[in-house]
């Protein structure tokens, strides 16, 4: 739980970071870490050990190439793993908002699963965006502009599609019970991994 929890305060913090390191011609610290922390995650992975190496294999190119563009590469992977995840669970028919829906609705309701395929749509539409998006941020913009915009406007956008997609889900089903904020997230930290799965 707590390498967890350090993970999901350094991919917050990486932007930040990396910019940190190409402002002081350190990038190659950044790179150490992905590779070290691809290491660690080949070491305990057994069905995903092949992709860490990979990736590492990747990297260490990448490094060697181009340092300063490889470290700002990230938030692209990161953004098509949540592409690919949102996008086979509707190819799958199991769209991945559904899934979260329903532990708050087990038995969902007549509109429910439609409007759950729409929104599972939506996310996975904006992450294709974003694929696109820091592609061109990495190899084109400043890193200023790269900095802001990975480590503080995504962070806006997406806060912005999360309040919106609750407002508009109250004004399409007003009938409907929906739980606040914090009752979905504790549910969801309680049981996503039912969804997430174990490994992710």
């Amino acid at each position: 739980m707590f390498f967890k929890t350090l993970v999901g305060v350094l991919f917050v913090a990486y932007p930040a970071m990396v910019y940190f390191g190409l402002s002081h011609n350190m990038a190659w610290i950044g790179l150490l870490l992905l590779i070290l922390f691809c290491v660690q995650k080949a070491v305990v992975s057994d069905e995903k050990r092949l992709q860490y190496v990979v990736l590492i294999a990747i990297l260490t190119l990448g490094a060697w190439i181009h340092q300063s563009v490889t470290i700002k590469l990230l938030p692209i992977a990161i953004h098509s793993g949540l592409f690919v995840l949102f996008w086979q669970s509707l190819r799958a028919g199991k769209p991945l908002i559904e899934q979260f829906a329903r532990l708050d609705f087990p038995d969902m309701p007549d509109g429910i699963p439609e409007y759950c395929s729409n929104v599972t749509r939506l996310w996975a539409a904006f992450f294709a965006f974003n694929i696109v998006l820091c592609l061109i941020l990495a190899i084109w913009a400043s890193d200023e502009i790269w900095a802001v915009y990975n480590g503080l406007i995504v962070y806006g956008l997406i806060g912005l599609l999360v309040i919106g997609e609750y407002v508009w889900r109250r004004l399409k089903f007003p009938w409907l019970e929906i739980p606040s904020f914090k009752d979905t997230a504790i549910s969801i930290s309680k049981n996503g991994h039912k969804i997430w799965g174990p490994d992710r």
